[in-house]
């Protein structure tokens, strides 16, 4: 079953030699997370994908990750939208967006709009132009997603405090954290360590199919729907 934050620390002690006092229990805290982060980094994994809003303000274009979701650190930038099919904002970098929007877009008056561009400046999320009144009161969000952190805070409102890696990864989090604490404290066996982590659980994880055949499946075109277009669709009978 899922394990916790907790039980990977503990893991983490058991496995590096680490003690029962409070700095070792710190110490073995600290490797776990980091192992985690490293999990994270090296990879856009589905278990840390995750699905976010973004409010609007009329006249306002820039966003702060933490108000929106201090957990998300990586954005799927193909992803936000404020609506339908067609409301899709395109990303690109802030000087393309000058140039396409000149730079007064971001000014305090009179430029306010209907975003059509996102992009991300240090920890916020600028939305171009900035969205209108009206369009605020038609469209009061943007929806994405992007990729979290682990539950380390062993929050009970996501996965019922459980960590989001999968259980069958458990060991890779302990690989990484010993390859971190190791190289902390100058010990040589963080190299072997690490080599097996990079080498043995990044590939797996990697290389993981948590749908199988999920990418085979195909999904018809709305218009095999259409009664006007028969049922036949696909089946190579005239």
């Amino acid at each position: 079953m899922p394990k916790t934050f907790t039980q990977l620390s503990a893991e983490v002690a058991r496995v590096g030699g680490l003690g029962t006092s409070a700095d070792d229990l710190t110490s073995a805290d600290a490797w776990a997370e980091q192992g985690l982060m490293k999990i994270s980094t090296d990879g856009a994994f589905e278990w840390l994908r995750k699905a976010f809003e973004i409010n609007l303000v009329a006249d306002q274009y820039n966003y702060a990750l933490s108000d929106i979701d201090e957990t998300i650190w990586r954005i799927d930038s193909r992803s936000l939208r404020y609506g339908g099919r067609g409301s899709y904002l395109n990303w690109g970098q802030l000087d393309a967006i000058d140039s396409e929007l000149e730079p007064s877009w971001r000014d305090s008056d009179g430029t306010s709009s209907t975003p059509q561009y996102a992009t991300r400046v240090g920890l916020e999320i600028w939305v171009a132009g900035k969205p209108s009144a009206a369009f605020v009161a038609e469209h009061p969000k943007v929806e994405g997603f992007g990729w979290c952190t682990d539950n380390v805070a062993e929050d009970a409102t996501v996965n019922g405090g459980k960590l989001l890696l999968p259980d069958s990864f458990f060991q890779a989090a302990v690989t990484a954290a010993l390859a971190y604490g190791w190289d902390e404290e100058d010990d040589p066996r963080a190299d072997k360590m690490l080599g097996r982590y990079q080498n043995l659980w990044l590939e797996r994880m990697r290389s993981l199919e948590l749908n199988v055949n999920a990418n085979h499946a195909m999904i018809a075109p709305s218009f095999v729907h259409d009664a006007s277009m028969g049922d036949d669709y696909g089946d190579q009978m005239g």
